[in-house]
């Protein structure tokens, strides 16, 4: 378990949380709960289909570990039981569907990766996209190194 006792922020707390346009809202700002729920049901929707391209049940995890003295947590849409394989499912984008079958991913898309294969221990992750539907799905397979493990932990480091 990770027991954090000093978090510090660049904006400090007043009560309000940054959205993906950089505006803020209230915490409590009822949008905050759809895009979990929406996030948490396209997540679901997503094991499905991942199902077909792995021979695995998967699982929705937390997970934390400590590196080099860092806290480090990953929520994962899906581990297998063994460990080895993780999922991670997007809403479909045309932009996401080119860079899946460009095998050229966005670095953000990596790192997210990285950090849940660092904390989770796992070999590799099933990336997908979809809408929810067979025929609207793409997917790759992703394998991290040392390297970008390292470098995971060396940002972190910085806060």
């Amino acid at each position: 378990m990770v027991n954090l006792t000093r978090i510090y922020t660049k904006t400090g707390d007043d009560g309000t949380t940054s959205l993906g346009d950089m505006s803020r809202t209230s915490k409590n700002d009822p949008r905050l709960e759809a895009y979990a729920t929406v996030d948490e049901a396209n997540s679901s929707i997503g094991v499905v289909l991942a199902l077909g391209a792995i021979e695995d049940d998967l699982s929705p995890m937390v997970m934390s570990l400590e590196v080099d003295g860092i806290p480090l947590s990953a929520s994962l849409d899906g581990i297998n039981f063994n460990g080895d394989l993780i999922f991670e499912h997007k809403l479909i984008s045309e932009k996401l569907i080119a860079q899946i079958e460009s095998g050229n991913l966005d670095e953000h898309y990596k790192m997210q990766m990285d950090q849940q294969l660092l904390v989770s221990g796992a070999e590799k992750c099933l990336f997908m996209t979809s809408d929810g539907t067979e025929n609207n799905f793409r997917h790759c397979w992703y394998e991290t190194t040392e390297e970008r493990k390292r470098a995971v932990v060396a940002i972190w480091k910085q806060f």
